[in-house]
């Protein structure tokens, strides 16, 4: 969602998780929040990682992440369609 967004209202092309979250702060869709960070390293764990403790860590680390991914871009959507935003 966050790839399609970014390509279609700001022109940004995403080639990874880590471009587009790149180009979400640069266009300030999302904050200097270590949420971001923090969500990046957990799916960042699962990408080439075979191991059952660690999916186990991430696996119950998903319901926090799902809660404020939603509630941190619900909010940036809102402003942003609203006109809210600095630069549009």
């Amino acid at each position: 969602m966050l790839k399609a967004f970014l390509e279609e209202e700001h022109n940004a092309i995403c080639t990874s998780p880590r471009t587009c979250f790149k180009a979400a702060f640069k266009n300030a869709l999302i904050g200097d929040d270590p949420f971001w960070i923090d969500m990046t390293k957990l799916r960042n764990y699962t990408v080439h990682t075979y191991n059952e403790s660690l999916a186990e860590y991430v696996y119950a680390r998903l319901p926090a992440c799902v809660r404020g991914f939603a509630s941190r871009w619900r909010r940036r959507v809102k402003q942003e369609s609203e006109g809210g935003l600095s630069g549009r």
